[in-house]
C-alpha cells in the first residue's frame, strides 16, 4: 500500500523515521519501503490550518491508499493514562464558533451557519467508526486551536462535549481525508491529562515510545 504518515511535528515521529531508515529501504528523501508498503512521512506543522493544507497539497501530486495520523494528545482524567494509545473514531471542532455574553460557547452548527449534516459531518461530528483497526482502544476526540489548561475553561469544555481526547489537528486530518476519499486512521498516544497546566506531570517520553510501537503494530497488521 501507499501510506501517508501524517504528524504535526518531527519529534513525534523521529524514532519511527529512524527505524524506517535502519530496517526499511529509503527510496527518496521522504519515501520508504517497509514491510511491503511504501510510506511517505508528512510533517504538517501544528494546528488545523497547516494540517489540512499540507494533506491537500501533497494529494495534488500523489495518490495514497491509506493515511495514518500519529501524535500526542491530552485526555480527560479517568478516561486514559499517560502512555496509553487510543484510536480516534469521532472528532469535532470544539472552538469554531462564538463566545456569548454569558461566557458560553456556541459552535457554527448551533448558530446554523453550517449544516451539521453536510458531508463529511454527521450531527456536527466527523466519524471514522467504519474504518477501525481494532488494535487499540477507541476514543472520541475534540480538536482545538488552544489546548485547555485552566479550571474554568476545562469545566466548560467537559460540560459541552462528550469526548476523551483533545488534540490540535485530529478533526482537520479526518476532514481532509474524508473530502479526498482516503481511508484513514488517527492514532494518539496520551502524554498528559487535561487539567490545570503543569508540564511536570506530563509523560512525553513514555507517550512517544508507545506511539512508536503502535505505528509498527498497525503497519505489520493485516489491516494496513
Amino acid at each position: 500500500m501507499k501510506i501517508l504518515l501524517v504528524s504535526a511535528t518531527t519529534f513525534e515521529i523521529a524514532s519511527i523515521i529512524k527505524e524506517l531508515e535502519e530496517k526499511g529501504s529509503k527510496k527518496s528523501f521522504f519515501e520508504f519501503e517497509y514491510f511491503g508498503h511504501t510510506i511517505y512521512p508528512l510533517v504538517t506543522g501544528i494546528g488545523c490550518m497547516k494540517t489540512a493544507f499540507a494533506i491537500a497539497r501533497i494529494c495534488q501530486n500523489k495518490e495514497f491508499d491509506l493515511a495514518i495520523n500519529l501524535g500526542l494528545a491530552g485526555t480527560v482524567p479517568g478516561k486514559n493514562n499517560p502512555g496509553d494509545v487510543v484510536e480516534i473514531v469521532e472528532e469535532c471542532f470544539a472552538d469554531l464558533g462564538v463566545e456569548e455574553q454569558s461566557g458560553a460557547f456556541t459552535d457554527l452548527f448551533e448558530l446554523e451557519l453550517e449544516d451539521k449534516n453536510a458531508a463529511p459531518f454527521q450531527d456536527g461530528k466527523i466519524l471514522n467508526d467504519k474504518n477501525i483497526s481494532r488494535l487499540f482502544k477507541t476514543a472520541k476526540g475534540i480538536t482545538v486551536n488552544t489546548t485547555h489548561g485552566n479550571v474554568e475553561s476545562i469545566a466548560k469544555l467537559m460540560s459541552k462535549y462528550d469526548f476523551e481526547v483533545e488534540s490540535m489537528e485530529g478533526a482537520a486530518f479526518f476532514y481532509a481525508c474524508k473530502i479526498l476519499d482516503i481511508d484513514c486512521y488517527q492514532i494518539r498516544s496520551i502524554s498528559n491529562l487535561i487539567e490545570p497546566r503543569n508540564r511536570e506531570n506530563w509523560a512525553i517520553g513514555e507517550a512517544l515510545t508507545s506511539l512508536h510501537s503502535a505505528f509498527f503494530k498497525l503497519i505489520q497488521s493485516s489491516i494496513a
